[in-house]
């Protein structure tokens, strides 16, 4: 699964909250809360040179209270897109 993001229309603002993607568990489900794998990002405003700073968190079943493995932020440069890459080859929960 790839998606990518556009940053740009932040303009000169940070982004006002999170957004993500959510991974299901099986086609079967229809609530975020049923979503075996989500990736939360927010992003800083832009800085001089025009990077941004993007934070990522994480949560997952059948566990999603603890917390997983602190992230780096990501730095985006002024004219990329946030693009993410999931490679799935089974069922994210057997």
């Amino acid at each position: 699964m790839d998606v990518s993001f556009d940053l740009t229309v932040l303009g000169a603002a940070a982004s006002d909250g999170e957004f993500g993607v959510a991974l299901r568990a099986s086609n079967t489900t229809s609530s975020l809360g049923a979503a075996a794998l989500t990736l939360y990002f927010s992003a800083s405003a832009p800085y001089a040179n025009g990077t941004r700073m993007v934070h990522v968190r994480t949560s997952q079943l059948p566990l999603p209270s603890v917390p997983a493995a602190p992230l780096p932020p990501l730095a985006v440069l002024k004219g990329e897109r946030l693009t993410i890459r999931a490679l799935i080859d089974r069922p994210y929960i057997e």
